[in-house]
């Protein structure tokens, strides 16, 4: 850590792990790589995992960390933490690796190691929302499915982010292990290096993806938990919402006043007479012929007849409508070498498996905070219900007690 001869505060160098809920899948050669970015203060590092001693196993380990306790292997790795596993094959040929955890790297300013905890906390917290975003984005590039909206969305700290600093020694010191408490079988896109950099790199800048690609996300998401009339259903509101910006933008060109573009948009309710509007209205933008077809009839079969719908028109009204959003939002402007470079004509698919558990870690204090829901009408109090399993990342030799 840095010196404070001047009396100012100090930067702590931040170690810690984390698990990223049912995983990522990236390409082989994306094990072991460290990938850079940041959180709204933070700069940090994202380490993956790697091979396991000998070609032949299947399941991957973390780095050796540069901060371990007195006494301990800096290499050493005996916890039962799951770092992730390769699938193909063959264990010496892997096609993709499934991601479990992670090893990121930080700063924080510190005076003291009571300092520093609170501080990590902070940074914890700022780590969940970085995390969600690089996430948001992934579903957003790629087929991966953080969303998965047909399970229950998890931030990373409900299952705990272990943080520590250390000395020039690398012995680590002021650990803590912070978690949140509220109270099968995926088949997603597998991640290459440059997915992931770019992910990382929008969540970096702190760019948020617009309404109409996160409506997007989640119909892919329940198109893929069989949720065929929800996800038409989104797909064409994302279609209207960016029909109605093309619109806007086109009044805003022309000049034109609130109460004249109130009158028009209340004449224009749904996908059908907003594309009405659009050629009306000669607005930019070239929208699919068939988007009223494929998009704007099967989501009103589905929200006015509660019609069952079909994955195949569900899937038709997804690619049609992200074409409509593509042309008013293209993500060619925020995505560098989009779409090809992110984009792949052929996508690898991989199998991803998909239950509050408490976790320790030995010399780390464990810090803990419950977030219910408003409607759980604790009036201003909260509890903590802990059930299911303790799970220790202590890296401690199995024949030790401690």
């Amino acid at each position: 850590m840095a010196d404070d001869s001047a009396g100012k505060t100090t930067t702590w160098p931040l170690e810690g792990g984390f698990a990223c809920g049912s995983g990522f899948l990236v390409t082989p050669d994306c094990l072991g790589q460290r990938f850079r970015s940041r959180t709204a203060n933070h700069e940090l590092s994202l380490t993956l995992p790697v091979r396991t001693d000998g070609t032949e196993e299947n399941g991957l380990r973390r780095a050796p960390w540069t901060y371990v306790l007195e006494g301990d292997e800096r290499d050493a790795c005996w916890s039962d933490d799951e770092w992730g596993s390769v699938a193909g094959a063959a264990a010496e040929t892997p096609t993709y690796a499934h991601i479990k955890r992670c090893v990121v790297h930080s700063e924080v300013a510190s005076n003291d190691g009571d300092e520093f905890k609170a501080a990590a906390q902070r940074f914890g917290d700022e780590l969940a929302v970085w995390w969600s975003s690089v996430c948001d984005w992934l579903d957003i590039l790629t087929l991966q499915d953080f969303a998965s909206l047909k399970r229950t969305q998890r931030s990373i700290l409900n299952d705990s982010v272990q943080m520590w600093s250390g000395d020039s020694a690398g012995i680590r010191k002021a650990g803590i292990s912070y978690q949140v408490f509220t109270g099968g079988i995926h088949q997603v896109e597998v991640l290459d290096a440059h997915q992931l950099q770019a992910a990382l790199d929008l969540a970096a800048r702190g760019t948020q993806p617009d309404a109409e690609w996160l409506f997007m996300r989640d119909a892919r998401s329940l198109l893929n938990a069989g949720e065929y009339r929800r996800a038409v259903i989104d797909a064409c509101t994302a279609a209207e919402l960016a029909v109605t910006s093309l619109i806007d933008r086109k009044f805003d060109d022309d000049g034109i006043s609130k109460a004249e573009r109130k009158r028009e948009f209340d004449s224009h309710h749904g996908l059908s007479k907003l594309t009405q509007l659009h050629k009306k209205r000669r607005a930019s933008g070239k929208l699919p012929k068939r988007v009223v077809e494929e998009v704007g009839a099967p989501r009103n079969k589905a929200a006015h007849k509660g019609a069952c719908l079909s994955r195949a028109e569900a899937d038709t009204a997804i690619g049609t409508a992200a074409e409509v959003v593509s042309t008013a939002f293209p993500l060619s402007s925020i995505v560098p070498g989009f779409p090809a470079s992110i984009i792949r004509s052929s996508r690898q698919l991989g199998l991803l498996p998909q239950d509050e558990d408490l976790h320790l870690a030995r010399g780390c204090d464990f810090v803990a905070r419950a977030e219910l829901p408003s409607a759980a009408g604790m009036n201003g109090q909260s509890a903590i219900m802990i059930t299911g399993r303790t799970v220790r990342h202590d890296d401690t030799p199995p024949q030790s007690s401690s």
